[in-house]
């Protein structure tokens, strides 16, 4: 018997790129897109990053997919398949943003903070 956690998905059809849509407070704060020359296209496995602008129909999924989850802030990813279907293929509660960060010059940290602040404050 082999003994082990086996994460099994489907294969999705798509041109090697992805996008990090970072979504705080129920709202897109920036997004980047993703690219390597495999389908892995982490920052930290050596893709590359580049800031990009989202379609009115690829806000509306994060945010959807952020709130499906209750997140405060979360990284929402985004798979566009050549098909021209859109995948969220993962919700992050704990992203890693340097990449995004550097690429779009948003301070994450900054934002996050203001974002929960602004919940403590009473209206």
């Amino acid at each position: 018997t082999i003994r082990g956690v086996y994460y099994v998905q489907r294969a999705i059809d798509h041109d090697g790129c992805d996008v990090r849509v970072f979504v705080v407070g129920g709202r897109v704060v920036s997004a980047i897109e993703r690219s390597a020359a495999g389908w892995k296209t982490n920052l930290a496995r050596g893709g590359r990053a580049r800031a990009t602008t989202l379609s009115d129909t690829r806000e509306a999924l994060a945010l959807r997919a952020a709130r499906a989850v209750g997140a405060d802030y979360a990284g929402v990813d985004l798979l566009p398949a050549r098909d021209g279907t859109d995948y969220v293929v993962e919700v992050n509660g704990i992203p890693g943003w340097r990449g995004l960060q550097e690429a779009t010059s948003i301070d994450v940290a900054a934002t996050i903070v203001e974002h929960l602040l602004g919940r403590l404050t009473p209206p």
